[in-house]
């Protein structure tokens, strides 16, 4: 799998943040990522990137991920509700394309965290997922995640 290390960012999001376990992650993003495009639609903003989900913890004792599920935007808004803003900092990140089943993300990110660990580079958070296929229009086999860790600065 092709790793690529570039900057990013400073890059503003908006979602709903959400604790779920790995068997319960299609059917929540299923929840969330619709009010979250509604959300945006109702006070006229484009996204600026597929949906996404951002992650900000992995608690590996309980088996669960504290997640965002959101877009990225052109510009900072202030969210309302249940919708929070965020920002990726400008910083560096190492990106890679997952290409397959949702149910194969697990292994692409697991070669991300070897090649942190191969090239002495320490991620930050969030992490995230952008989904650039629609699972309605494309095949399992096709389609295309991008994963995306950011990383901490050289020392």
């Amino acid at each position: 799998m092709e790793m690529t290390v570039g900057p990013i960012g400073p890059k503003h999001y908006v979602g709903i943040k959400a604790r779920v376990t790995p068997a319960d992650m299609g059917s929540k993003l299923a929840e969330l990522l619709p009010a979250v495009s509604r959300f945006l639609r109702e006070r006229g903003v484009a996204p600026a990137s597929a949906p996404t989900t951002f992650y900000h913890a992995h608690h590996d004792q309980l088996g669960v991920f504290e997640i965002q599920a959101g877009m990225f935007v052109a510009e900072a808004m202030a969210g309302e509700g249940l919708v929070e803003p965020g920002v990726i900092e400008h910083t560096e990140a190492v990106r890679c394309m997952h290409v397959g089943p949702y149910e194969g993300l697990g292994e692409t990110h697991e070669a991300v965290e070897a090649w942190l660990q191969a090239s002495g580079r320490t991620s930050a958070s969030p992490s995230w997922e952008s989904y650039l296929s629609d699972p309605g229009e494309v095949p399992q086999a096709e389609l295309k995640t991008e994963v995306v860790f950011p990383l901490l600065p050289l020392p």
